[in-house]
């Protein structure tokens, strides 16, 4: 899963997955998310996030999101 691009079910932000799943106690999961337009790194619950559709993901993965060359920042 790491480097697939995902969306959070609440706040509707786009990241990307840059590390391994920690469990936390016996039921919850964080993943590590890179918030896109952001250098923000948050640990997401796995309950309340989704992969993006195929088409939407970068080409390593099957994909056709071509990242600008400043990504995950958007700089102008």
């Amino acid at each position: 899963m790491i480097g697939q691009r995902v969306r959070h079910v609440i706040e509707d932000r786009i990241g990307f997955v840059v590390g391994s799943a920690e469990s936390i106690g016996t039921r919850h999961t964080l993943v590590p998310v890179t918030i896109e337009l952001s250098t923000r790194t948050e640990l997401w619950p796995t309950a309340l996030m989704e992969l993006l559709p195929k088409n939407k993901q970068f080409p390593a993965h099957g994909g056709r999101f071509k990242a600008p060359s400043t990504y995950p920042l958007h700089i102008k």
